[in-house]
């Protein structure tokens, strides 16, 4: 198929192929004889004879088969390269980056008296013991449940364990204490090249909307399958007479497109989340807030969707209306840079705390940049202001 949308198939037509059929003239029959004489000027034995005549002396061009045979075989090969080729790009993203054992995490700390990101022990790996508790049959203890209640997603370009993290503090509302940190959906990264060409794929499955064609990531049905256990969780308290609790998503830029896929894939395994609320927080979202809030309203029992942008991020305003966020009421503030207005203006003010350190002269200044933005931004109270999915904007 690779090798006809190339056009790699030589075309062996023109003359060559077009052929014409011989007339059978064996028991040909002319019943008018004198018409025939008059239209002819010839005897019907003449007529017949000289179909005939035709017929003897027509020539058929015929294709060089050994040619199309060798022409096809080099045009193959080609097309066998390439098959191979983009086969080696896929499976590397797959095998480094999707089918990624590490798909979801949470925060482990190296000391219980611990409320900065310098304290967290990232080499520790419990993502298995996750996986065991939203994979399991089970229902969650009201720990698990509020552990699990919390979920946040990376956009591009977070590489590591300790730039995810951050991106969740950074990103999320306000926290009394680390401890508050979401519970992590990690894509896996290998290197630049790969990360864009994921978040790319990303991007396209959440506006093409077919799991049963372009799959899902691990982190993806990760997340679908916690949603599903918090779901079951809050059944069980709903029978209790207790009063459920609700999703919470926290996702920036690339992220927003992972909430899209998981509605998706949700959609696709036949889940739905009916005795369970969700919160979406939207931060320079790369989907339209709105189409997630609508998609999330046919499976949730209640949605509500916040979303905040600022002008100059073309990931969230898109590009010309067309592509990637295509979300409307960005803040308007002049003089930021594409990575400010992207980054720096929709972090959380009073959660800097806990990233950057008053010791490090590197990250004191880091931490001034950002709120000389953020202070541009929203110059009175420096916090936040959301849009809300169906309410009048700010």
């Amino acid at each position: 198929m690779i090798t006809g949308l190339l056009g790699q198939v030589s075309d062996k037509g023109s003359e060559y192929g077009v052929t014409t059929s011989s007339i059978n003239t064996k028991n040909l029959i002319i019943r008018d004889k004198e018409a025939q004489e008059q239209l002819s000027g010839k005897s019907i034995n003449e007529t017949i004879e000289a179909l005939n005549q035709e017929n003897r002396h027509q020539k058929l061009a015929k294709a060089d088969i050994e040619s199309i045979k060798s022409d096809l075989e080099r045009d193959l090969n080609v097309a066998t390269k390439f098959v191979k080729n983009v086969n080696s790009v896929g499976d590397e993203i797959y095998y480094q980056m999707e089918k990624n054992e590490d798909s979801v995490f949470s925060i482990q700390k190296k000391t219980e008296n611990c409320n900065h990101i310098s304290y967290l022990d990232f080499k520790s790996d419990n993502s298995q013991a996750l996986k065991r508790i939203i994979y399991g049959n089970d229902i969650l203890t009201d720990e698990q449940a509020q552990l699990l209640s919390k979920v946040a997603t990376a956009g591009m370009l977070n590489l590591n364990r300790e730039d995810k993290v951050s991106s969740a503090i950074l990103y999320d509302k306000d926290l009394s204490s680390i401890d508050e940190t979401a519970v992590i959906l990690n894509r896996g990264s290998t290197n630049y090249l790969n990360e864009f060409i994921f978040t790319v794929f990303e991007r396209f499955r959440a506006w093409a909307n077919l799991p049963s064609v372009f799959g899902a990531s691990n982190a993806t049905r990760d997340h679908a399958q916690i949603t599903k256990k918090l779901n079951e969780y809050n059944a069980h308290r709903i029978s209790q007479g207790k009063e459920p609790i609700s999703a919470n998503n926290v996702t920036h830029s690339l992220g927003v497109s992972g909430n899209k896929n998981m509605l998706n894939w949700s959609e696709y395994v036949g889940n739905r989340y009916d005795n369970t609320k969700v919160n979406f927080l939207h931060l320079g979202g790369s989907y339209p807030s709105e189409g997630v809030d609508k998609q999330a309203k046919q499976l949730f029992g209640g949605v509500n969707t916040e979303y905040h942008g600022v002008k100059g991020d073309a990931v969230y305003s898109g590009l010309g209306g067309l592509f990637i966020g295509n979300n409307p009421n960005a803040k308007q503030v002049e003089g930021l840079s594409f990575g400010q207005a992207h980054s720096e203006a929709n972090q959380n003010i009073n959660n800097l705390k806990y990233i950057y350190k008053i010791d490090d002269e590197k990250k004191i200044v880091e931490w001034e940049k950002t709120k000389d933005v953020l202070n541009k931004v929203y110059p009175s109270s420096r916090l936040r202001e959301f849009n809300k999915v169906n309410e009048v904007n700010k």
